[in-house]
């Protein structure tokens, strides 16, 4: 027996991307449900795709599938190595770039916009075409916002280590790189990992939930750990630089969409950064993406995040599975 599986392969700011080319029509009457069903009926699938031979540890993901609402254009189920996520911000972008490769709606020249649903929420996916190529990539994200309160975590050697938790379409962990003694712009991943490894297991264990759903909670769909330079201020511009871990020796070689969203509501908070400012992140790529600030509607706090950078094809084909292949849902060395 022999199994093809279509798929396209992007990068964002250095993050990867593979998204299954042939949509699925997933149960479930809200994007979190199918989202659920992914994980616990598709694991096969989702390590087939994702992990060692075909990919590697790092890999992100995701399967589009009909929308849940009426006036969307398509959904999307985000993948990890590990399992799914609730929103995936670099994968977002990766996913405007791959509906003009993909042919999935007609785009002309300047900003176009795709809605799309994802579990976090329903996001605008903008589009900008000039002479038939695509120059840049945003989406306007889920309501971002600082949680409240006093939070501390086992750092192990490091002793307790005060945090930060935020909120961008996924629950983000924030240790500034400062208290640990590190400089981001020059220290080696590996020292970085190891730095926020223990930091990671701890914040996982982390009591914290969405006010609005309560389902939304980092003990039942993860988070992020991020070490975070000081912010530099540049009149309504300000500059950072993070180092996120998604998972058990997982890192991000992009900023991160969430966690850029997440760190923009905590500077507007601690009043760093304005409304109608600008913050421009840098992950361990070098590679920045911009948030544009805009206040959330209906004075709930918090802010709404336009996230923009740019994604590139890196490549497109055929996945294989032979039946004699004793590698049926992957390899993962982690």
């Amino acid at each position: 027996m022999r199994q093809e599986l279509g798929y396209l392969d992007l990068h964002c700011a250095g993050e990867p991307f593979r998204l299954l080319t042939e949509p699925m029509d997933l149960p479930g009457a809200t994007m979190e449900e199918r989202r659920r069903y992914v994980g616990r009926e598709l694991g096969g699938l989702r390590r087939l795709a994702l992990c060692e031979p075909r990919g590697h540890s790092n890999m992100y993901g995701g399967i589009m599938c009909p929308p849940v609402r009426p006036a969307s254009d398509l959904g999307i189920v985000f993948l990890t190595t590990e399992g799914t996520s609730t929103m995936c911000g670099h994968g977002t972008l990766c996913l405007g770039r791959a509906a003009v490769e993909l042919g999935l709606r007609e785009f002309c020249e300047g900003w176009n916009t795709l809605r799309v649903d994802a579990p976090s929420a329903t996001v605008d996916v903008g589009v900008e075409v000039a002479g038939g190529e695509v120059r840049q990539v945003a989406f306007v994200n889920d309501r971002s916002f600082a949680c409240e309160g006093d939070f501390w975590l086992d750092g192990g050697l490091r002793g307790r280590v005060g945090v930060q938790v935020a909120y961008g379409g996924a629950f983000m962990v924030f240790v500034r790189a400062s208290e640990l003694g590190v400089d981001l712009e020059s220290a080696r991943v590996g020292e970085l990992l190891e730095l926020a490894g223990p930091l990671y297991e701890a914040a996982s264990r982390l009591d914290v939930a969405h006010p609005e759903d309560g389902d939304k909670s980092i003990r039942r769909n993860g988070c992020c750990l991020i070490l975070a330079s000081e912010p530099v201020v540049c009149g309504r511009r300000v500059r950072t630089r993070t180092f996120t871990m998604f998972g058990r020796g997982l890192y991000d070689r992009s900023p991160t969409g969430t966690g850029s969203s997440a760190l923009a509501a905590l500077l507007v908070r601690d009043g760093v950064l304005g409304l109608g400012g600008v913050l421009e992140n840098r992950g361990p790529s070098g590679i920045p993406f911009e948030v544009q600030v805009g206040p959330a509607a209906d004075g709930r706090g918090g802010i709404v995040p336009t996230v923009c950078g740019q994604a590139f094809v890196t490549g497109r084909g055929t996945l294989v599975l032979e039946g004699a292949d004793p590698l049926q849902e992957g390899l993962s060395l982690l």
